[in-house]
């Protein structure tokens, strides 16, 4: 996707969440305590800490990024 885009002068990157807590606690509840425990922070995100990678991402300082994935999942992507 990133060398496809690239020829626009786009870029593609992607920020790779882990659980949401709000968004599992509209109806999840129980699910929503088992997926807090697969991440090794021991907690879901709350929505806006994923704030500062999505200022990152709109910032001229990711200027030079395509291609790239930002975890910000509570460890999750690390052990699985």
């Amino acid at each position: 996707m990133a060398d496809i885009f690239s020829l626009d002068g786009k870029v593609a990157v992607v920020i790779g969440g882990g659980g949401i807590g709000k968004a599992l606690a509209l109806g999840l509840a129980r699910q929503g305590a088992k997926a807090a425990s697969l991440h090794p922070i021991g907690r879901l995100a709350k929505a806006e800490e994923l704030i500062g990678a999505c200022v990152f991402l709109a910032s001229p300082a990711s200027d030079y990024m395509t291609g790239q994935i930002i975890y910000a999942d509570g460890g999750r992507s690390y052990i699985v």
